[in-house]
């Protein structure tokens, strides 16, 4: 992350580097931390196809682990997202059990 502002190709590599070792290794938490800023980064570089991609990843990583609070992390980024790409999603209605 010390690149993401300054070089922020520098940082895509190390983060796919990283992804490459967490990967490799079966480190399903920091390849699913990974592929969030790695869609961060994507997103904020316009690749809108790697952006999704990664979302993609993310989520479906921490939501088959169980671990819900941590797709907060990669669903804010979606919303920005597609804030930043003009899309409006109405948010769904909550359950009257909450």
């Amino acid at each position: 992350m010390a690149h993401f502002d300054t070089q922020p190709i520098a940082a895509y590599e190390a983060l796919r580097r990283g992804l490459t070792i967490a990967e490799d290794t079966g480190n399903r938490q920091n390849e699913s931390q990974l592929t969030a800023t790695l869609a961060r980064l994507a997103a904020l570089r316009g690749d809108s196809s790697a952006a999704f991609d990664f979302l993609i990843r993310a989520i479906r990583s921490n939501y088959d682990s169980g671990s819900f609070t941590s797709m907060l992390t990669p669903l804010t980024i979606l919303a920005s997202f597609l804030d930043r790409l003009g899309i409006s999603i109405p948010p769904p209605p909550l359950p009257d059990s909450l």
